[in-house]
């Protein structure tokens, strides 16, 4: 008999008598394969979101890098070309602000600052022996160690720069310059005291740097920070003031007050790094003899980069031990691609390897830091290799 007229036959019978076709039952690993199947749909997401991803777009999206030097000049702001700025350095003002030592210099009192309103101050540095030139040679360029000399103790009564310390603009909108006023008198800013909000945005700062003892008190003072604290705080604060209960708006216009304070909070562990070095030979502070002396002069622009300020092409930066410490927490910082410092820093360690020798600095950027698409990119490869894992196991179970 042909197989479908017994099968036919014996469906028959079985309706014939009442009798149905008994369902198999799941096995235990069909089960357990659609369990697996289940917890394959669940999202995964393995990083944090970087800081940045929280800032609104311009208006049109692109890279601000800005070769002009905002300066304060007679009560208001001027952008200076880079060789207007470095003749204003070079003024006769500047000349005298490091008189050269004795012959055996020696070591004046103290270091101290108070962020909160007048101080009193006075200082000790190492005096290194300088050999007296004619005043017609011209000093030679400094190399593995500074051989300028602070000037002798000096007793400094007077309050200390503050960030943003003109009047604001005019050009605001909504909230935000109730925000930057509210921040500005928040005590923890107040004791963060951030040099990166202070290079550009302070008159004060600017005035400071005349001086070789006053700038030393600014920095002793910035550097006193708990720099872990303050760089949680300031990464929060970057993120509050591009909100759209803050200053988002002036953001996307590229307000200039607004974009330079976003700059400089994301900057503030990179600047605070780079700002607190001090010389090996002389323990003062490399940004202090950077600004006073002028033969060191090209070394000032190094501290405008985290800021997204381009390392002048014309300048040749100074080779010694605090360029080159600089240049290495810059690299280090680098790996942090959403950075200001990430976008100047190439061409700057090509500036300085090119004048000091192949491989002073390191020119190839670190590693960059996992970031939320990187994560997302994953996490979204690792579900559908899962789920066709489970698939394919799942019709092997039922074949067999």
């Amino acid at each position: 008999m042909p197989l479908t007229t017994r099968a036919g036959s014996a469906s028959g019978q079985c309706r014939q008598h009442g009798l149905h076709p008994q369902l198999r039952a799941p096995t235990f690993s069909a089960v357990i394969l659609c369990l697996l199947l289940l917890c394959c749909l669940v999202p995964h997401s393995r990083a944090a979101p970087s800081p940045d991803d929280s800032a609104p777009e311009l208006a049109e999206p692109q890279l601000l890098i800005d070769h002009g030097l905002p300066v304060y000049i007679d009560g208001h702001w001027q952008v200076m070309s880079e060789d207007e700025h470095l003749e204003m350095r070079q003024q006769p003002f500047r000349r005298s602000v490091l008189p050269r030592s004795p012959e055996h210099g020696d070591v004046i009192a103290g270091r101290a600052a108070n962020t909160n309103g007048d101080v009193t101050s006075t200082f000790e540095f190492p005096a290194p022996t300088v050999t007296n030139k004619p005043s017609s040679t011209k000093p030679a360029t400094k190399t593995s160690s500074q051989t300028s000399t602070p000037p002798a103790s000096t007793a400094v009564n007077s309050p200390l720069p503050s960030p943003f310390d003109g009047a604001l603009a005019a050009n605001f909108s909504g909230a935000c310059p109730g925000f930057i006023e509210k921040f500005l008198a928040d005590p923890t800013f107040k004791a963060c005291y951030p040099f990166s909000l202070l290079l550009q945005g302070s008159k004060s700062f600017f005035n400071a740097q005349k001086s070789f003892v006053g700038i030393t008190r600014v920095l002793d003072a910035t550097c006193a920070a708990d720099v872990n604290m303050c760089t949680t705080y300031f990464d929060k604060l970057a993120k509050d003031l591009v909100s759209d209960a803050a200053c988002a708006d002036d953001y996307k216009k590229a307000n200039s007050l607004v974009v330079q304070a976003y700059m400089g909070m994301r900057a503030y562990k990179t600047l605070y790094s780079a700002s607190c070095l001090t010389d090996a030979a002389t323990s003062a502070y490399c940004f202090a003899y950077a600004v006073t002396d002028t033969d060191l002069a090209s070394n000032v622009y190094l501290y405008y980069m985290p800021l997204n300020i381009t390392y002048p092409a014309q300048q040749k930066p100074v080779c010694n031990s605090c360029t080159k410490q600089t240049m290495g927490i810059y690299q280090a910082a680098t790996a942090d691609r959403h950075s200001s410092i990430a976008y100047t820093y190439s061409n700057a360690s090509i500036a300085v390897n090119q004048n000091c020798g192949a491989g002073y600095v390191n020119a190839t950027l670190p590693e960059p830091l996992s970031s939320t698409n990187d994560a997302g990119a994953l996490g979204q490869g690792s579900v559908t290799l899962c789920l066709l894992t489970t698939l394919f196991a799942m019709a092997y179970s039922w074949l067999i």
